[in-house]
């Protein structure tokens, strides 16, 4: 039988560390991490973990941790963003024949990707990329309502429904809302209709 050589240690609910006892990377741990997430009785980890590791470990430029070396007694970290209570989807406009983006976890980044990659990057979608900003607006969801409000840095148009966001406010994200980037509801860069699904 092959003896496991990562060790897992929950460090709180939204933190997680494994530890090689030998100078692995992490393309060879994963399957022993994955192994001792979903076979370790001992060890009670969210399924979001199992998400993490599977699909989300990068660098915030996208760039993959593969080969990442983990040496003999170092922790590698993990990160799991708390998970909200609904679900916000935002759909692109049926012409561009996209998915939807999904928001599961309670905070997200919408802009342009460029030194980082935001949670829904719009970029690729939108008529006119260099009006808009880099950073645009945060969805947060504090317990089951979902908020979006304009980043500092944010100079571009942004409305929800036909309310104009400006610095320092927030706006209440209900079903079928929706979200414009543009200076003006006249002429929209993009349009993202919003639906909520309980879970």
């Amino acid at each position: 039988m092959k003896t496991i050589d990562v060790k897992v240690q929950v460090v709180d609910d939204n933190f997680v560390a494994f530890r090689a006892s030998a100078e692995r990377n992490l393309a060879s741990m994963l399957p022993d991490i994955l192994r001792q997430v979903k076979g370790d009785n001992t060890v009670s980890l969210p399924g979001e973990f199992q998400l993490l590791i599977a699909r989300q470990v990068t660098y915030p430029t996208g760039e993959s941790l593969a080969d990442l070396q983990v040496k003999p007694g170092e922790y590698l970290i993990l990160y799991r963003p708390s998970m909200s209570k609904v679900k916000l989807m935002l759909h692109l406009p049926k012409h561009l024949n996209a998915a939807p983006f999904v928001v599961e976890k309670n905070e997200a980044l919408i802009g342009r990707s460029n030194e980082f990659i935001p949670d829904v990057d719009v970029e690729k979608y939108l008529k006119d990329p260099t009006v808009v900003s880099r950073k645009v607006a945060w969805l947060r969801e504090n317990d089951g309502k979902w908020y979006l409000e304009i980043d500092p840095d944010c100079h571009s148009g942004l409305f929800v429904n036909e309310t104009r966001l400006v610095p320092n406010t927030r706006a209440e994200l209900h079903d079928r809302a929706v979200i414009t980037f543009g200076a003006s509801l006249d002429k929209p860069d993009l349009r993202l209709a919003v639906s909520l699904v309980t879970k």
